[in-house]
This record gives structure tokens, C-alpha cells and sequence, in this order.
């Protein structure tokens, strides 16, 4: 009975020991770590300013409100690029020109916006943070990027005959 008391209190003496340690840490330490560089990419040309030229179109080719027409592509250049830089995309920005994702015609031609695509294809939601989210990234290789996009016609109905004139902001995101 004599050793079964003393074993008895042993494993109390260690169990208490142990939950001990475990209450005495309610405290840590988390270690930030980062880079601060001075330049990520150069846009081409330097004023980030480009003209995209869309064709003229038929006013009948565009038959009621969702007809589209063909694509015009365009890119952005990146040169320069840091060894830190893994992947960019566009970020097409909200701005006064930009209503529910599509770029508003300033000129004279009715019912009719200028829609952004991807790389891929894809419907670009202008000044929506979705593109974020489903960006279609480039990697940069050799210290150079081709974001590669398109852009095109949609009728929002019976589009009148006119001239197109719209623009958008965009910033580059890097990953």
C-alpha cells in the first residue's frame, strides 16, 4: 500500500508539474519580415498612355441590346522589371467613365458601350475588385511582361450611327 500512495503521488507530482509549463506560456513573439524596392516595373511608354483604334462598324451589325463585335487587341508593356516581381495583371480602375463593368461611349453614337476582355478571353468587370480575383496573370520573365487584352463593341439596345470616344485607368498589380 506504501508504494502505491508513493506512486500515486509521484504521477500527481509530475502531472501538476507539466500543467504548470503548459499555463505559464501565454505569451509569443511573431516575426515580420519584408523588402522595400525601389522600382517593381516601367510601363511602355513611359506616360502609361495608350490609343487603341477600334474599327468602324454597321450600326445593323450590332441587332439589339448584348450584340457584340469582334475583338481589337492591345497590350501593355512592362520593362525593367525587379527579380522581386513574380506575376502582374492590369487593373482596370472605377472612374467616371465605367458603369456596372463596361466603359460609357462619350461620343455619339447611342446604346452602345466598349467592353474590356483578358487574355483568355474573359469579360473584364472594370473598377470591380472580382478582378482581383480572377486575374489573368503574366509572370515576368527576363525583366519584361506583355499584359495582353482586347476590347470590343456591345449594344446596350438599338444602337445609333456615331462616333465611339471613352478611356479608363488602369493600375499594375503586382504579385
Amino acid at each position: 500500500m506504501k508504494n502505491l500512495a508513493f506512486s500515486t503521488l509521484s504521477a500527481v507530482a509530475v502531472l501538476a508539474a507539466l500543467s504548470t509549463n503548459a499555463l505559464a506560456v501565454d505569451t509569443g513573439t511573431i516575426n515580420f519580415n519584408g523588402e522595400v524596392i525601389g522600382q517593381t516595373c516601367e510601363v511602355l511608354p513611359a506616360d502609361g498612355t495608350y490609343n487603341v483604334t477600334l474599327p468602324a462598324v454597321s450600326a445593323a451589325a450590332l441587332s439589339g441590346a448584348g450584340a457584340t463585335t469582334e475583338t481589337t487587341a492591345f497590350n501593355i508593356a512592362l520593362t525593367n522589371c525587379s527579380s522581386v516581381v513574380g506575376g502582374v495583371y492590369a487593373f482596370f480602375e472605377q472612374g467616371t467613365n465605367v458603369l456596372d463593368g463596361k466603359l460609357v461611349n462619350n461620343g455619339t453614337a447611342e446604346n452602345i458601350v466598349v467592353e474590356l476582355l483578358d487574355s483568355n478571353g474573359s469579360v473584364i468587370n472594370a473598377g470591380s475588385t472580382d478582378q482581383a480575383e480572377n486575374a489573368a496573370t503574366v509572370v515576368v520573365s527576363e525583366g519584361n511582361a506583355s499584359l495582353n487584352y482586347s476590347a470590343r463593341y456591345l449594344a446596350t439596345g438599338t444602337v445609333t450611327a456615331g462616333t465611339i470616344s471613352t478611356s479608363v485607368t488602369y493600375s499594375i498589380a503586382y504579385l
